[in-house]
């Protein structure tokens, strides 16, 4: 269900902060395409990065893309925001 993978995208810190390895892959699946209207999973890139760049904020430790390079590219985006001093 949509609100079940929203709930669990929401409380994704408290899982990281458990002390463990986290893996997020929410790589087009079916509750971005739900959201975004996008019924083709190969339309799902940027709802998929909206997810990544979510999970990264809060912790998570790794990823399953289907997209390697925009999910990098999000990664180190996300990674140099959190460690600015600015």
């Amino acid at each position: 269900r949509l609100e079940d993978n929203l709930a669990l995208l929401r409380s994704y810190r408290t899982f990281a902060a458990l002390g463990h390895a986290t893996l997020l892959g929410t790589s087009r699946k079916g509750f971005i395409g739900a959201l975004t209207g996008r019924r083709d999973a190969k339309d799902r890139l940027a709802g998929t990065l909206a997810t990544i760049a979510w999970g990264v904020g809060q912790g998570a430790s790794m990823l399953r893309v289907h997209d390697v390079a925009p999910a990098v590219d999000v990664v180190r985006v996300c990674t140099a925001i959190q460690q600015s001093d600015a």
